[in-house]
């Protein structure tokens, strides 16, 4: 069943998300800086929209499995998506408190420089969303090749 259908990884790991999120603290956060922006989200609140973006894949793939080109490129999909999740969130945690292990500051001063590590950080993360909706790109293609495939026939 599992090499049919490589998407159950998606759905059990979504799960594991879940459950963990359930367990995790809110006191813990991470801050995303985006030249003047500063988003800030509790760990929790990530693992749960984690577990419900690879919930979401799932369910598209559940209905959309017959209609699919190759079973490669489904492979090739699943576990990139996985991986650079992971990753994501494995980099997050390992970098809490604004990926800087300075004191908080919510306000720079003029013409103060961002410490280059905490800039390096950042690119890694971004860099790394940006990958990931690079490799969704696998499965529209992979969609969309298979569904004119059957339009032909």
């Amino acid at each position: 069943m599992l090499k049919r259908m490589p998407y159950v990884f998606l759905l059990v790991t979504a799960v594991v998300l879940f459950v963990t999120g359930l367990f995790t603290s809110n006191r813990e956060w991470i801050d995303i800086h985006l030249y003047d922006t500063m988003f800030v989200m509790a760990q929790a609140h990530i693992l749960g929209f984690a577990a419900f973006f690879l919930f979401l894949l799932w369910l598209i793939y559940m209905a959309t499995h017959r209609i699919l080109f190759s079973n490669k490129l489904t492979w090739f999909h699943t576990l990139a998506t996985l991986v650079i999740l992971l990753f994501i969130l494995w980099y997050g945690y390992r970098h809490p408190n604004g990926l800087s292990h300075l004191p908080r500051r919510y306000m720079a001063e003029p013409g103060e420089e961002p410490v280059s590590f905490f800039r390096n950080a950042n690119a890694v993360l971004v860099g790394s969303i940006a990958g990931l909706i690079a490799v969704q790109l696998v499965f529209i293609a992979n969609l969309l090749i298979g569904w004119y495939r059957k339009a032909l026939r």
